[in-house]
């Protein structure tokens, strides 16, 4: 497995416990409220910890494992892995931004404008995590 293979593991797995901390953490503060909740920043500011944690932390040990392969140049193959993995980001992003505007108009929520932003954010680099580990186990 190349560390490129190994960072896109690592950053999913730290992207999708930041998300986890941070809709368990929001929807307790919006069930308190009794609606939906407001964008609430201890909350992410404590998700952005977690991810920053994690993330640090298994890029060491991924460099320590092949420490040669973590400092090596970007090549033509995972190049191309990341454009083609980009574009599939690019499209969820694209949809998740206009389904959240679309349920803004349709309820004047701004909090929840705010979460289906952010989660489009999440959902676009999961699917570009996703894609780039898929093209490294195939042929590009």
């Amino acid at each position: 497995m190349s560390f490129k293979e190994k960072s896109a593991y690592v950053m999913s797995v730290a992207l999708l416990a930041a998300a986890a901390i941070y809709a368990i953490l929001a929807a307790r503060s919006g069930a308190a409220d009794g609606g939906a909740a407001a964008p609430f920043l201890p909350a992410l500011t404590g998700s952005v910890i977690v991810l920053i944690l994690i993330a640090i932390g298994g890029h060491v040990l991924a460099a320590v494992g092949a420490p040669r392969e973590a400092g090596a140049a970007t090549d033509e193959r995972n190049r191309a892995i990341a454009v083609r993995a980009g574009r599939l980001s690019r499209e969820v992003l694209a949809w998740g931004v206009v389904v959240s505007l679309g349920l803004f108009l349709a309820t004047r929520d701004a909090g929840l404008l705010f979460h289906g932003a952010l989660a489009s954010l999440v959902l676009a680099q999961l699917a570009d995590y996703a894609a780039q580990i898929t093209l490294f186990r195939t042929a590009v």
